[in-house]
């Protein structure tokens, strides 16, 4: 058990002409024990009076311990759980439509079969993307400059550079695509006109849907092109009471058919530019490689051929 002193300066006063190791460490000390006390009162000489030291402890106050906001949310949410597994287990045998300790494959299964399906698509895309690389690098060479006389081997290191480059090109976009985010579509929420092929300017007049976010304002007060950011106008004026319900709903079809949808395309056509840069290089200094080895090997070849010609006349001569 802790003790600690109320006034420390009144204990203080009292044991300044004690300077022994025993009194110097008892008042460095913030909480004691019974034995820091027993030794403090054994260091103390005879007619010390003792008993006022002991009049200033008292119990140490135990120490709260603040949960932070974190903690707190995170029982909250348990507990909250718990609850409702608790009443679910209460209530299982009269709610039917219920499942407890089944699992329901059909309960997502379009969600999951749309999800299996952009993730064919990315894998097909890819294969026929790297082959295709692989197949312009081994054969597109030799079908463009067949007077190269590329080996084997070299057609395929050409073939798997180009299909490398592009498979990691492929691999950055699938896991960049890998957060499950789609493209965000903002619902631009147009006033509406008694026609479903028209669009109602904030004054109140109407112009033709396609006349809508063309970069030339028809409106009085430009609200045509004021809201094809994808900004939410603030106010949305209300239908006049003689529309019917019918009208409405095509109005409503209308406007869903305008939703202005954002594709950030800029880091991706930057990316495949310096990978098509970066090909186009390699590939026209391969070539000035290989054409600066072509004239050294023509004209090994037609030393070679002239020698046998004047090998073949000598022997022609002496048969």
């Amino acid at each position: 058990m802790f003790y600690q002193i109320e006034n420390k300066e009144k204990i203080e006063k009292l044991l300044e002409n004690e300077n022994c190791k025993e009194v110097k460490d008892f008042l460095q000390k913030n909480e004691y024990t019974l034995s820091d006390i027993k030794k403090l009162k054994d260091s103390l000489p005879k007619g010390f009076p003792f008993y006022k030291i002991l009049d200033s402890f008292t119990f140490c106050k135990p120490k709260v311990h603040v949960a932070s906001e974190n903690f707190k949310k995170l029982t909250e949410q348990l507990r909250i759980e718990q609850e409702n597994k608790a009443y679910r287990e209460m209530t299982k045998e009269v709610d039917s439509s219920q499942q407890f300790g089944k699992i329901d494959l059909m309960s997502d299964f379009g969600k999951e079969l749309k999800e299996v399906n952009r993730q064919g698509i990315a894998i097909f895309n890819t294969i026929i993307t790297v082959g295709g690389s692989f197949a312009f690098g081994y054969y597109g060479i030799t079908f463009m400059y067949p007077g190269l006389n590329l080996s084997f081997e070299v057609r395929l290191i050409i073939g798997l550079l180009i299909g490398t480059i592009v498979f990691f090109a492929d691999l950055y976009f699938i896991i960049k695509g890998m957060d499950g985010k789609e493209a965000q579509i903002y619902d631009v929420q147009y006033p509406l006109c008694s026609s479903p092929f028209q669009w109602k300017c904030d004054s109140g007049d109407c112009i033709a849907q396609y006349d809508l976010c063309d970069g030339i304002p028809q409106c009085d007060d430009n609200s045509d092109e004021k809201y094809c950011n994808g900004r939410i106008p603030i106010t949305t004026p209300k239908l006049p009471h003689k529309i019917s319900t019918d009208d409405k709903m095509k109005n409503n079809v209308t406007s869903d058919i305008w939703k202005l949808s954002r594709y950030s395309f800029n880091s991706h056509v930057s990316i495949i530019g310096i990978i098509s840069i970066i090909i186009v290089i390699l590939f026209y200094l391969f070539i000035c490689r290989q054409r600066q080895r072509s004239p050294s090997h023509n004209f090994r070849k037609s030393d070679l051929i002239a020698e046998d010609e004047d090998e073949l006349l000598i022997n022609s001569m002496y048969s």
